[in-house]
């Protein structure tokens, strides 16, 4: 017996593949219905007479459809119409023409269900009404279907059994195949990556594969129970009439709509046809993430558009293929003239080994970070450019081209050149001012020095003198000997901006205060002070520079002190690529009001009289600190209760990265000063 053919869907890519084949399953499947026989079966009446059996059976054989047979129970002895013979493979000298010569034709699965058919009809239990296989001596195998009645003597006892046969072979292959094709078509149908939608000629679903559950959210009983109506938007009921008015003229309907999930509304791509039987079948693929796609794409084509930066994209030949409105605006060119040409026209003569190379690089994959150069506009005028360009890969991950943002830079590099020509400028005035200052101070030394000691010369006649003149004598050595300091101070603070020789060493800052507590000892001593430290970091610094900032805040809490011992402690710690100091002491402490005064040159918030000093101390510390980019800040002070003072320097050598630490609010954030 043949299996029925076997179907394959076609090589073909993707769905569309997929619903090609169930279209083509459905055409073979309508053929396989159409073609198929049904059986019909002969019924006997037990009160025929033999000439119209007789008649019967020769019409039957005319018509080339049914066999009759007729098995004479008392005597087992069984007559076979031609057409029986036929079926069997046959003829009259090869078959014995007993029941067991019969039952040893029929196929070995199916020899039980017909003795026992057999068995219950002449035992009046059931009807003979039976289809099975038999073997033919060349190994066939046919189906018959095959219809008996029972004739019984005037005891009621069965004495003959007349029947009608028919070859229904050709009619059971074809039932195989149409079940073939129909599981195959509904295989299809139900592991489609699509949802598949299928509707009565009213509307109402009658089919759904898992996909379309899947996709709506819905279980399959439910999607069974709605129509088509109930998943579209009620403004689309119009569409949809419009949709099926359509198909029924044998178009194939192709949109996009919004069905109804179980949560929310889903945007679909929707193919739909009718099919020859008047149902409605209709393919749906989710596009949200295709709308997702296409609306970044929309933003992003906004953003390159919006750009002020030139964004071009060109191939690895370097022919340019898209070109936007900024880089109109850098190069003057617009993108008609310009797509499909090479980006050398871009290019300066002087500079065109420059895309081979950056060719070469976007080949191997790399990223061109940032690179410098100089390019060229339409109108011949040379530009500073910064390119960043990078690799553009198909789907299948090849590199295709390139994708290259062009920023005009010659406003920043004028800028930069300016600012380094004035910074050039700033470096020698104040080169020239501190050799003036210097020279100042030191030259005018020696006239001081006269005058004071004119002053004391006359001071030893001072019994001479009038009262008045000694008054005058007075005044002259003060204001020699407080010049004579301020100019001392004045070279101090021009000595707080002196590089030392070679790079910023890295110091042990801990060190490097244990040796001005050595030098301040007798001070110290002398005022019975205490100096607590914690553990300090290194940190990038002359080690001048770190000796003045600890004397003169140590000096501070030495010379404003209150009548008990003055107490100061000292700690740190590390922000970032920032150490931030904390000074804290015990003294007279400062008025808020003067927190920024403070650090300015020849600042005093107290008379000569109360503490000597020109106040420059202070104003020496902020300049230190800030030629290191650091910063220097009164983090706490109340009066009568003491101050603390905070300065940051760079961890390592040059200045720290990003802003450093300043301010109450970086103490807070660091937990300084206790």
């Amino acid at each position: 017996m043949s299996e029925g053919p076997t179907f394959a869907l076609a090589p073909e890519k993707g769905t569309e593949a997929l619903k090609k084949r169930i279209i083509e399953l459905e055409a073979e499947v309508d053929k396989l219905r159409a073609s198929r026989v049904p059986p019909t079966k002969g019924t006997l009446r037990n009160a025929e007479t033999r000439r119209t059996m007789e008649e019967r059976q020769r019409l039957a054989i005319d018509a080339g459809a049914i066999g009759l047979w007729d098995w004479d129970i008392s005597n087992d002895r069984v007559i076979w119409s031609e057409r029986v013979y036929e079926f069997h493979g046959l003829t009259p000298e090869t078959f014995g023409g007993t029941s067991s010569d019969f039952q040893r034709l029929i196929h070995p699965d199916d020899a039980q269900r017909v003795a026992t058919a057999i068995q219950s009809a002449v035992e009046g239990s059931q009807p003979y009404d039976l289809e099975f296989r038999v073997v033919n001596p060349d190994g066939r195998i046919r189906w018959l279907a095959t219809k008996a009645q029972v004739v019984r003597d005037s005891r009621g006892r069965a004495s003959r059994l007349l029947g009608a046969t028919q070859d229904i072979t050709a009619a059971r292959h074809a039932q195989h195949e149409l079940n073939v094709v129909t599981d195959a078509l509904q295989s299809l149908i139900e592991y489609a990556p699509d949802g598949v939608f299928v509707a009565d000629s009213r509307g109402k679903y009658v089919n759904v594969n898992s996909a379309a559950c899947a996709l709506l959210g819905y279980t399959r009983q439910e999607l069974l129970s709605l129509s088509v109506g109930d998943l579209i938007r009620p403004e689309d009921g119009a569409r949809q009439a419009q949709l099926i008015a359509s198909l029924r003229t044998g178009d194939v309907g192709v949109g996009e709509w919004d069905l109804k999930g179980k949560h929310e509304w889903i945007p679909v791509e929707l193919s739909a046809r009718m099919l020859p039987d008047g149902r409605l079948q209709a393919f749906a693929r989710d596009i949200r993430e295709r709308r997702r796609l296409q609306s970044a794409d929309l933003h992003l084509a906004a953003i390159v558009e919006s750009s002020d930066d030139a964004i071009i994209s060109k191939d690895l030949n370097g022919i340019i293929t898209s070109w936007n409105r900024g880089a109109e605006r850098v190069f003057g060119y617009t993108a008609e003239e310009v797509i499909g040409k090479p980006v050398v026209i871009l290019i300066p003569p002087d500079r065109q080994e420059e895309e081979p190379e950056i060719l070469r690089r976007l080949q191997r994959g790399e990223r061109v970070d940032h690179f410098e150069t100089i390019r060229r506009r339409k109108d011949g005028t040379l530009l500073n450019i910064s390119l960043t360009i990078s690799p553009v890969k198909d789907t299948s991950g090849r590199i295709v081209g390139a994708s290259k943002i062009a920023r005009d830079i010659t406003a920043q590099k004028r800028a930069e050149e300016e600012c380094e020509r004035s910074n050039r400028d700033l470096r020698r005035a104040n080169q020239d001012l501190e050799t003036f200052a210097y020279s100042a101070s030191h030259d005018l030394q020696e006239p001081l020095r006269m005058i004071a000691i004119s002053a004391q010369l006359l001071e030893r006649k001072a019994s001479e003198l009038s009262d008045e003149n000694k008054y005058f004598l007075k005044s002259i050595l003060d204001g020699a000997g407080r010049m004579q300091a301020l100019l001392e101070d004045l070279l101090s603070y021009t000595r707080a901006t002196r590089q030392g020789e070679g790079p910023v060493p890295v110091l042990e800052s801990g060190k490097v205060l244990e040796a001005v507590l050595q030098h301040l000892k007798p001070s110290l001593d002398l005022n019975h002070a205490r100096v607590d430290t914690s553990p300090l970091p290194s940190v990038a610094v002359y080690e001048v520079h770190l000796t003045q900032l600890f004397q003169n805040l140590i000096g501070n809490a030495l010379k404003y002190r209150r009548t008990e011992d003055p107490y100061v402690q000292i700690s740190a710690v590390e922000a970032g690529s920032w150490t931030v100091f904390s000074v804290s002491d015990n003294g007279l402490g400062i008025d808020r009001r003067f927190r920024d005064q403070i650090f300015g040159l020849f600042k005093r918030l107290h008379t000569r009289e109360e503490f000597p000093g020109s106040g420059i101390g202070l104003a020496i510390c902020k300049r230190i600190v800030e030629q290191y980019g650091g910063c220097i800040w009164l983090e706490r002070s109340t009066p009568g209760r003491g101050s603390v003072f905070c300065f940051s320097l760079p961890t390592r050598a040059g200045r720290g990265s990003g802003s450093p630490p300043c301010g109450a609010e970086a103490a807070c954030h660091y937990d300084l000063a206790g």
